[in-house]
């Protein structure tokens, strides 16, 4: 795995990089990373894939640079950035996961669209419910709609992007968009004083939980909740979703059943958009998470009607501690 805290790690195309190559490039580099980092996070719905594919996508700029230096370097490195990242979640949908599959929490990386025009706003499409969605989607669907949606490309510049010729971008995102009406009739709102209703529910959620009663925990929750754990088959979950305030009170009691609270650190940062519960075991049994994110997403009535639970650690990674 190659290394994700240093400004620029070696891959296999290290042993060509020229010496020539001058530290204004490195500098060019370096100005893109946050932004191509978002792109390949949105596409892969995965932290360390994107870290890969932006630490490729750099090597790949240092052994063989663009002939036009001159010239921006973000067209070019969009373009390798998002073949890389198009293959990464070609290669995870062919592989069989245990249990639901969740985004991996993210705490920075947001872009900011280029247009207020954008359909998606930055914040927006970080969110868990938005990016699964989008699993719904093809991986070339699922890239034009980031680059049309949310970085508010036109459709020559995506095109671009891809290697497509326009007819089929427009194909593509017609497609993609068709595929999020679900979510659109429902979509995600990360305003201000949604995140300050998700943290104030997030608190009365942890009280209600601690309380050991399933009525006021479901009380939170709309009748039609559906809890996703993702495990990944490492950690005990439900590798099935739970659905049903009642159900998913209980399952939340039983875990919590014997934790001794002086053992456990919980902090609530902002994670995919929203704000989050981190929660960190002292102790912890044989084949449980020692830390874990919960996030949730609410109705207009202000009810819990999603909780998405990353216990799988390579997944937190894009957590700050």
């Amino acid at each position: 795995m190659k290394s994700r805290t240093t400004p620029y790690a070696p891959s296999q195309h290290s042993a060509s990089v020229r010496p020539e190559v001058s530290a204004l490039l490195r500098t060019s580099l370096e100005q893109e990373r946050c932004y191509l980092r978002g792109v390949a996070y949105r596409i892969t719905g995965s932290v360390a894939d994107a870290e890969d594919v932006v630490q490729e996508s750099f090597a790949r700029a240092l052994a063989h640079p663009p002939k036009q230096q001159q010239e921006p370097m973000r067209p070019w490195l969009l373009r390798v950035t998002c073949h890389l990242a198009i293959d990464l979640l070609r290669k995870r949908k062919r592989r069989v996961y245990v249990g639901p599959w969740l985004p991996s929490p993210i705490s920075e990386g947001e872009i900011e669209p280029e247009s207020q025009s954008a359909r998606y706003a930055a914040r927006e499409s970080l969110t868990f419910a938005f990016l699964l969605a989008m699993e719904a989607l093809t991986p070339k669907q699922r890239a034009v709609l980031v680059l049309r949606d949310v970085l508010d490309l036109d459709v020559r510049e995506t095109a671009n992007a891809l290697h497509l010729r326009e007819s089929n971008v427009k194909v593509l995102h017609l497609r993609a968009r068709q595929r999020l009406a679900g979510y659109d009739a429902q979509r995600v709102d990360t305003s201000r004083s949604a995140r300050e209703r998700v943290q104030q529910t997030l608190h009365q959620f942890l009280i209600a939980v601690a309380s050991g009663n399933v009525e006021q925990v479901a009380a939170l929750l709309a009748d039609d909740v559906v809890l996703l754990n993702d495990g990944g088959g490492k950690y005990l979950a439900a590798r099935k979703p739970v659905q049903g305030a009642r159900l998913v009170s209980k399952f939340f009691i039983n875990i919590t059943r014997g934790t001794d609270p002086a053992q456990v650190s919980i902090e609530t940062p902002e994670l995919c958009g929203l704000p989050a519960l981190y929660v960190r075991n002292a102790v912890t049994m044989p084949n449980t998470a020692p830390a874990s994110v919960l996030g949730i997403s609410l109705n207009p009535a202000g009810q819990i009607v999603a909780i998405y639970q990353v216990l799988i650690d390579s997944k937190l990674i894009g957590v700050k501690r």
